[in-house]
């Protein structure tokens, strides 16, 4: 019985954290603070399991062992509610239809595995019911990878159409003041440099696109090698965008107070 590895979840929902509205925000965090705690719940449930079934194996006495069997109960019932808040996290950024779908699977699943739990009346059996949950980790870990570069994604891409929006309203006053006589050259260089600037985010943007739909079920840290590599690109794009956009803010200045 295994305790299930989640290294990066909490470094990733704080990051999610971050990219949501104010409004969803608090309601998100709320729910954020009841996966930490629960978490926690889970880590001192399985030390606690592994204390009891060391005393069962020691002693093996019938005291003994229906503690680790109450203990070994309490540990999968408190993982299966620390996944099911995850996935509910999860739920709630994720706007991909077929992630949708095995989000819900993976939710029907743990419902029906934690109502399997209280009959359990011998150590062996908990180990098996325990493996049907670890056999499918390395999936739940897939699909969840999938999910939050795709939402960090979609907020570079978001950044990107505000991008477009006062790129527009800037070559429109390049153009009124072309109609003017007035020399724009300037204006112009910084416009190209923004546009070059996003030419790049686009390319990290297609190739992020691309790292997603080939990331695949291996072990957990391969998976995280390949994530953290996606994350770096994700980073790098957002980086792009913002260099853009500051050069229209450069734009913008000169525009104000006529320097160009």
């Amino acid at each position: 019985m295994r305790f299930l590895r989640f290294t990066l979840i909490g470094i990733l929902l704080v990051i999610l954290i971050t990219i949501i509205s104010p409004l969803a925000q608090a309601s998100f965090e709320e729910d954020y603070q009841t996966y930490l705690k629960t978490y926690d719940d889970y880590r001192g449930t399985y030390d606690n399991y592994i204390i009891t079934r060391n005393q069962y194996l020691s002693f093996g006495t019938l005291n003994s062992k229906t503690e680790a069997l109450n203990a070994v109960k309490k540990f999968l019932n408190t993982r299966d509610d620390v996944l099911l808040l995850y996935i509910g996290l999860l739920r709630q950024k994720n706007t991909d239809i077929l992630f949708r779908q095995l989000l819900d699977e993976e939710h029907d699943f743990l419902v029906t595995h934690q109502q399997k739990i209280p009959p359990i009346a011998a150590l062996d059996d908990a180990v098996r019911l325990s493996s049907d949950v670890e056999d499918r980790h390395i999936e739940l870990q897939l699909v969840s990878r999938k999910v939050l570069g795709t939402v960090l994604t979609n907020k570079v891409e978001a950044l990107k159409l505000q991008w477009v929006i006062l790129q527009q309203d800037a070559l429109t006053i390049v153009q009124t003041l072309r109609s003017q006589g007035k020399n724009t050259e300037v204006l112009e260089r910084w416009l190209l440099d923004a546009k070059n600037k996003e030419s790049v985010a686009e390319q990290k943007i297609l190739q992020i696109r691309t790292q997603i739909a080939k990331l695949k079920s291996t072990t957990h840290d391969q998976l995280s090698d390949e994530f953290n590599k996606i994350q770096f690109s994700i980073f790098e794009a957002n980086q792009y965008m913002h260099e853009s956009i500051n050069f229209l803010l450069e734009f913008a200045e000169s525009v104000k107070y006529g320097n160009y």
